[in-house]
């Protein structure tokens, strides 16, 4: 569980730079200046290439989304499992009371 806490924090951090990156490139043009300027610092300051693509991003934005509802799923899932199985021992604590305290009486 702790592992997969980790891994949908980086995709949810991954996916934040990437929209970040969506964002410059859509308003590097603009037709604001005072966007385009404040894209181009932006640009400039990602360290980002000339060769990047808006269509590259948004289909890196898709698949890593599509791997953080996988990795949220399964931690879902873990957790429920997780609560089940403190379900069973509080039960299964619950019986082992009641079978000592007929055995004293």
């Amino acid at each position: 569980m702790a592992q997969l806490d980790l891994t949908i924090t980086e995709l949810q951090d991954h996916i934040a730079h990437l929209n970040k990156v969506a964002e410059v490139l859509l308003n590097m043009n603009n037709n604001d200046i005072e966007n385009r300027r404040l894209a181009r610092y932006d640009y400039a300051k990602m360290n980002l290439t000339a060769a990047i693509k808006i269509e590259e991003v948004e289909k890196e934005i898709e698949t890593s989304q599509n791997e953080l509802n996988i990795s949220i799923d399964e931690y879902e899932y873990l957790v429920r499992r997780l609560e089940k199985f403190g379900e069973i021992l509080s039960y299964s604590k619950i019986i082992d009371t009641s079978r000592n305290e007929i055995q004293w009486e």
